[in-house]
């Protein structure tokens, strides 16, 4: 009867974790979509975006052109290998695409 009280458990813990879990990837899966986004950064700074559902990013800056990772988080998404160093953000959809946050600083809006 023990075993059968664990795997009760195990399953109510997971099937508590799957719909958040399913929701904040979306987020960042809607993001990842192959196709470019304009970034725009608080300093004005303006970029485009590539985000693949295989985790490579393209970043592109005038002639610049880079490329870098990502990796959903459970509120958003981590790009690795930036210019300033890896950053996490929580993603919020917003009406022409998403806003990043970086605690409660906008950290880049993504529009198309």
């Amino acid at each position: 009867m023990t075993i059968s009280r664990k795997l009760l458990a195990a399953m109510l813990v997971f099937a508590t974790a799957v719909p958040t879990l399913a929701r904040d990837e979306s987020l960042a899966s809607m993001l990842a979509d192959g196709k470019p986004w304009a970034a725009a950064g608080p300093n004005g700074r303006k970029v485009t975006l590539t985000f693949l559902p295989d985790g490579k990013v393209r970043m592109k800056m005038g002639l610049m052109t880079r490329n870098m990772t990502w990796e959903p988080t459970a509120d958003g998404l981590c790009l690795i290998g930036i210019p300033n160093g890896d950053r996490c953000m929580r993603l919020e959809k917003a009406e022409n695409g998403f806003v990043g946050y970086e605690g409660d600083t906008q950290s880049f809006a993504f529009t198309r």
